[in-house]
């Protein structure tokens, strides 16, 4: 076990929970570690008109994701202009989010217009994934 405090790849530090083996390599560089990704989405403006039709499709999706601990938060957030949603996903990239985004019946149907992950590096509070 080559560490358990080490600084990430992106310059954090971090604390890993359980000791990594990685072989007699220096420090802590590519340890696999679980990541934060939000994909949001971008609706079209009609998006509630269409929404209806495939929405217990996209929510048996959401919940398989949930079920396997990709999928920890998701939802709409109606107030803006325009509306949009977010989505949080918990993995180790950002390809979950991505085939995700790919499998759900919201962005094959147009209820999204588009879509984007990103990482989001968590520090503060119970679920956060990176120590500091």
């Amino acid at each position: 076990l080559d560490c358990v405090d080490c600084t990430a790849a992106n310059g954090y530090r971090v604390q890993l929970s359980t000791p990594v083996s990685l072989g007699g390599a220096a420090g802590c560089y590519g340890a696999s570690a679980m990541k934060h990704f939000l994909l949001l989405y971008s609706y079209t403006p009609d998006f509630m008109d269409k929404r209806g039709a495939v929405r217990p499709a996209h929510l048996e999706l959401c919940r398989a994701s949930a079920a396997r601990d990709e999928l920890q938060l998701g939802g709409a957030v109606p107030s803006d202009d325009p509306p949009f949603g977010l989505l949080l996903f918990k993995a180790e990239t950002a390809q979950v989010a991505e085939d995700f985004a790919s499998a759900d019946p919201y962005t094959k149907e147009g209820v999204v217009a588009s879509w984007r992950v990103r990482e989001w590096i968590t520090v503060v509070g119970e679920g956060a994934l990176t120590k500091v």
